[in-house]
């Protein structure tokens, strides 16, 4: 069960002081969601793809607490923010689907955007899984969103870039998990759904998207 509350501020130039709304817009703040979670077992923050911090807090520890944590994590909130919003500036778009067909130049802006997008999210999401990363490729695959190689290399689709939050990071940690689980089997998808709860919506809606 999970229960959210009110959206809330925090002002980046006084980490102990709480923002009103008013406030947070006159000045640069943090804002996020808090969740209480029966099936979290500790703290966490998940910063999404599109912008969205949520904090997810299991029943057994304090709003004070989970606070308290958020302030100690604003440093490392604030850099993961701004390399997402440098891939999205790098694309010139938030998410629509990606265009048939690229010039040259647009076609590499495209990769460069991607390969940073990329980049970023693996390394968010093995803070959790702690897997041995190889080297990341941006590839123009025809039939596939992202593979990953038996040396522990990670392909990923340009178009990443155009699907949304979800999707984005659900392929990722899709990838990330075959690092440990060379394989589809239930152990595999109990570790992808420790990032991505709703991994099966996901993965139905990329199934009806063309290439």
């Amino acid at each position: 069960m999970e229960d959210r509350s009110d959206t809330h501020f925090y002002c980046f130039l006084r980490y102990n002081d709480r923002c009103s709304m008013a406030e947070a817009k006159q000045k640069q703040a943090l804002k996020y969601q808090m969740r209480r979670s029966s099936r979290a077992r500790r703290l966490r923050i998940d910063v999404h793809a599109d912008g969205r911090v949520v904090v997810i807090r299991p029943l057994r520890v304090s709003r004070t607490s989970a606070e308290q944590f958020i302030v100690q994590k604003i440093p490392w909130i604030k850099k993961t923010l701004a390399g997402l919003a440098r891939a999205r500036k790098a694309i010139g778009i938030e998410y629509p689907f990606a265009r048939k067909h690229l010039s040259a130049t647009e076609y590499q802006r495209q990769r460069e955007a991607a390969h940073t997008f990329v980049e970023e999210r693996i390394g968010y999401f093995n803070r959790l899984y702690q897997v041995p990363v190889g080297r990341v490729f941006i590839r123009n695959q025809k039939t596939r969103w992202g593979s990953c190689s038996s040396k522990g290399n990670l392909n990923f689709n340009w178009r990443i870039v155009h699907l949304s939050s979800a999707a984005a990071d659900y392929l990722i940690v899709h990838e990330l998990c075959h690092l440990r689980e060379f394989n589809h089997s239930q152990q595999f998808w109990k570790l992808v759904g420790q990032a991505v709860p709703e991994y099966a919506r996901i993965r139905k809606e990329l199934r009806a998207l063309p290439l």
